[in-house]
């Protein structure tokens, strides 16, 4: 006797809110990341879309493209504050 094999199910994703159940197809991840654009440190938020459809590899490659400096991409980032710098003003 041969068994069947069950087709692949994507476990729900999914919290509760008061006496109701949301359901999510994806999951949407948050997580900040700190780059170097022409030397000066500045830390961005980046939300990588369908988390749960993708591959190690391709997550690492999402988070590493937003670290990569981009002129026009980090250009509207805030700076990090350095602590051994005495505040400006």
């Amino acid at each position: 006797m041969t068994r069947r094999r069950e087709p692949a199910r994507s476990k729900p994703h999914a919290y509760r809110r008061r006496n109701r159940l949301v359901l999510f197809a994806d999951v949407d991840v948050n997580t900040q990341v700190e780059a170097e654009p022409a030397g000066q440190k500045v830390v961005t938020s980046i939300i990588v879309r369908a988390a749960n459809r993708k591959t190690v590899q391709q997550l690492s490659g999402e988070i590493r493209a937003a670290v990569t400096p981009r002129s026009s991409h980090h250009a509207r980032r805030t700076p990090v504050a350095d602590p051994t710098e005495p505040p400006a003003g």
